[in-house]
């Protein structure tokens, strides 16, 4: 099997390239201009790079590059806590539908999208939700807004190619450069306090379980998974303080406040925190408000199992910072 994975220069792409690579496919890895060109896989020889700028890069040019290619990750779904609303419409909308049409001229049979819970929140709590949850009908952020819309394209995908989306927790992991770097900076500000003692239940996705869920809807068949949105998370369910403090202090970093008032009181003041460089409404949702979603059809139809508990995934995040009582405290724990 040939893929073509965008956003591999980034952390879930880089994920997705060594997870296929790993099983003898090959890889043309799109990465933006300028961009490292290591994948950290073991299999070097199965991974072709090419540089693409979004911004200039043309549907049949796209589709050039993609032709032989059988399936599409598009990862590269830009910041997801970016509150800047053009710039969400440019890395999530307008590149989902390049990447959808390009797929389409190519002849890729495949595009499967890197989505999120989140195009399901709106600030409530969500116990044991299925798939069919449908989208949001007030959004927190305007990049889960564009990933909604973009979900939407991937899956209404038809005929000689079809889509199928994966909707990811809290993405997480050793490398991770998207919620490591903003949630690290939001607890050295002290502005990471979590609602109700942060004892909510807390649903995540380890990047290596994402790429897992990747292959497994690669290898599906059509009749069953196309259209359709999956639930792609850990196996464990945790709590928001729980894994926060684990997660941060692993990093190196301090670790979440506990407050006192529930989400329904904080959520009032998130505005005037948002406006102070403090958390967004967004990631107050993420953190304050309980999520556990039912796999059981991502499993039947998908075949998914998460390979990567959290306890082994935070004794990586140790080693790799060269924290080793740490590592050996967190192996304990198995």
């Amino acid at each position: 099997m040939r893929w073509f994975v965008t956003g591999a220069d980034r952390f879930v792409g880089r994920a997705v390239v060594r997870a296929a690579t790993a099983r003898g496919d090959s890889v043309l890895a799109a990465v933006r201009p300028g961009a490292s060109k290591f994948a950290e896989t073991s299999a070097e020889s199965l991974v072709e790079y090419v540089e693409i700028d979004w911004d200039h890069v043309s549907d049949e040019s796209l589709a050039t590059t993609m032709k032989g290619c059988d399936v599409v990750a598009h990862t590269d779904i830009g910041d997801p806590w970016s509150l800047d609303r053009a710039a969400c419409e440019r890395a999530v909308l307008v590149r989902t539908e390049q990447v959808a049409d390009g797929a389409k001229k190519a002849g890729v049979r495949r595009v499967i999208l890197r989505s999120s819970e989140r195009v399901t929140a709106s600030g409530e709590v969500r116990r044991m939700v299925e798939e069919s949850l449908g989208h949001s009908y007030k959004f927190l952020s305007p990049w889960d807004e564009m990933l909604s819309i973009a979900e939407g394209i991937v899956c209404s995908l038809s005929g000689e190619t079809e889509g199928v989306a994966l909707r990811a927790a809290f993405v997480w992991g050793d490398g991770d450069d998207e919620s490591l770097p903003r949630f690290r900076a939001l607890a050295s500000q002290k502005a990471l306090t979590l609602p109700a003692g942060g004892d909510q239940s807390f649903c995540t996705t380890h990047a290596d379980n994402l790429a897992q869920a990747f292959l497994c809807a690669a290898d599906a068949e059509s009749d069953v998974v196309a259209g359709n949105a999956y639930w792609a998370v850990d196996e464990e369910i945790t709590t928001a303080k729980r894994f926060l403090t684990k997660w941060l202090v692993t990093a190196g970093a301090k670790g979440p406040r506990s407050g006192l008032l529930p989400y329904s009181a904080a959520r009032l003041f998130s505005w005037l925190d948002e406006r102070n460089g403090g958390m967004s409404a967004a990631e107050l949702a993420a953190v304050g408000v309980a999520l556990s979603v039912d796999t059981k059809r991502t499993r039947a139809e998908l075949g998914y199992e998460p390979k990567v508990s959290i306890v082994e995934g935070l004794s990586r995040m140790a080693k790799q910072s060269g924290s080793a009582a740490q590592a050996t405290a967190i192996s304990a724990e198995k």
